[in-house]
């Protein structure tokens, strides 16, 4: 300024070198392209009189700023989390000629959070399923700024898992006190199984937490029981398999006769003998029934209509006998 007239110009020097003028106010001069080094700066005054004055020195410093340097450590590129989720973003800065002075996590062009302090991380939480892009920009002490790789990650719906009983089968009866194997297969197509647990109605008789999954149920007492197996995914979700009935019972003999020969029929040599018999069991099925001549065994049916054809029988008194086996 000058209290006495006008000011015609200013003169910016480094050290005694002119580098620049400016001949109207605000009084700037933009010096472009400066290298590094120390420089001390001044500015000279005239007035319409060619009166000069010079400012104070001004020293300032112009360094080779490197870009900091940055990567997402966490979530690794690729991953899939099963939605809501919440993800812990984390990321590695560095400055190699200065300091981090913050770190800014980005979705897309969307800002979701900034550190300014290590280790450099941001949580991400309650996110819902779809396809996301995440960023990690660094910026150093000087302002200069470096962007990280992208990391792509997939947030999706959960499927619930698979469950199915393969053993013992629906309606299958044992005697007591029953020792019953109790397995089931389970699957999950987006993660994995954390457990199984068997149940009885309501009640839990046992989990297993590897496959094949199964349980050894002992002293199981008489009873008509219901039997199911419930999987666990590894994010807590369940499946409850179909319902398998089972009873436990005290045998009934099955009941036999022999319907065909004749009791005192006769045959003429050499003999062709088709002996039938008739086989039930009021509390299960019939296994298989056996033919006897006298203690000879003369051979065997496992399905009803349950007969043996004896052949080429010699002549004689015979005396037939079948026996009936159930399926316990």
């Amino acid at each position: 300024t000058d209290n006495d007239g006008s000011i015609n110009r200013v003169e910016f020097f480094n050290g005694t070198s002119l580098i620049g003028t400016a001949t109207t106010s605000p009084y700037t001069f933009d010096w472009n392209g400066v290298p590094s080094g120390v420089y001390l700066l001044t500015a000279k005054a005239y007035d319409d009189l060619g009166a000069a004055v010079t400012s104070a020195e001004v020293k300032v410093t112009v360094n080779n700023n490197s870009s900091p340097v940055v990567n997402i450590t966490a979530p690794v590129t690729k991953a899939t989390f099963l939605a809501p989720t919440n993800i812990a973003i984390k990321a590695n800065a560095s400055d190699s000629d200065g300091s981090i002075s913050k770190v800014e996590f980005y979705e897309g062009v969307n800002l979701l959070g900034t550190d300014v302090t290590s280790p450099y991380s941001f949580d991400w939480n309650n996110v819902v399923a779809g396809d996301y892009t995440l960023t990690a920009k660094a910026i150093d002490d000087l302002n200069a700024s470096t962007v990280s790789d992208n990391i792509k990650i997939s947030i999706v719906n959960n499927t619930l898992p698979t469950v199915s009983m393969t053993s013992p089968s629906n309606d299958e009866m044992f005697m007591p006190p029953a020792s019953i194997t109790i397995t089931a297969t389970a699957a999950d197509i987006n993660g994995s199984i954390s457990k199984v647990e068997f149940y009885e109605g309501g009640t839990l008789i046992g989990t297993a937490t590897t496959s094949p999954y199964s349980y050894n149920w002992t002293n199981v007492p008489v009873g008509d029981y219901s039997l199911t197996a419930k999987a666990y995914d590894d994010v807590n979700a369940s499946t409850v398999s179909d319902t398998v009935k089972i009873m436990v019972a005290e045998n009934m003999k099955p009941m036999v006769m022999i319907t065909k020969p004749y009791d005192n029929e006769y045959f003429n040599v050499p003999a062709n003998v088709i002996i039938l018999a008739h086989a039930s069991d009021d509390d299960g099925m019939i296994d298989k029934v056996e033919f006897y001549q006298g203690g000879i065994l003369l051979g065997m049916d496992h399905m009803s209509p349950f007969e043996f054809e004896w052949n080429n029988v010699s002549p004689g008194n015979y005396e037939l006998t079948a026996v009936a086996y159930d399926h316990m």
